[in-house]
């Protein structure tokens, strides 16, 4: 058995301003207003898919991704984003517990590195934006990293849903957002799928 979870919404909170960050880098880099944040209605659910989606090139990706991670960098050592009720002592079940675990993203490593830190566990990154095409895609990396062939993905997306399905692991919903009702509190939602 092991456990995979998404950061975003998942075990950091990190919303509204992982989407505002993300638009501002954007528009700073690329001169232009991203069209929409509603990341279900561009079909992709990874940062580097999403800006793929719009036609953006490999170096223009690069550097709004170092935008982005300029920004959270600022508000990390402002005003950091708490974890999500539950989230560390889940972590530290698992721990205690032997369970395999780590993190899949759709985010950039490089911002995904930052805000694990401020997380404050030794939760291993597995995988992100740039290991797979899609979510499914770098959810099956992650996983290929792990031992075991039952996992489980906990996550705060109707797309972290979809990838799962996609990859044979269970799903646990995590809080209420994009089409996801789940609990509030991630031990509550990993306890859907680990005793």
């Amino acid at each position: 058995m092991f456990v995979l979870f998404d950061l975003d919404d998942t075990l950091l909170l990190t919303s509204p301003r992982e989407d505002a960050f993300f638009a501002a880098a954007f528009a700073e880099v690329l001169g232009r207003s991203l069209s929409t944040t509603d990341w279900a209605a561009l079909g992709a659910s990874t940062d580097h898919a999403i800006l793929t989606a719009l036609g953006i090139g490999p170096a223009a990706i690069e550097a709004i991704a170092r935008a982005h991670e300029r920004r959270w960098q600022r508000a990390l050592l402002a005003d950091p984003p708490p974890p999500r009720p539950g989230a560390l002592a889940a972590l530290h079940a698992l721990r205690a517990a032997g369970v395999p675990h780590g993190v899949a993203t759709g985010g950039f490593a490089r911002v995904a590195r930052r805000k694990l830190a401020v997380l404050g566990s030794d939760v291993a990154l597995l995988a992100t934006s740039e290991s797979g095409e899609d979510r499914a895609a770098l959810l099956a990396y992650a996983a290929a990293q792990l031992p075991g062939r039952d996992g489980a993905y906990l996550g705060d997306g109707s797309w972290d849903h979809e990838a799962a399905l996609a990859c044979g692991l269970r799903f646990s919903p995590v809080g209420n957002r994009a089409g996801i009702d789940g609990p509030e509190d991630l031990r509550l939602a990993l306890s859907m799928v680990w005793p």
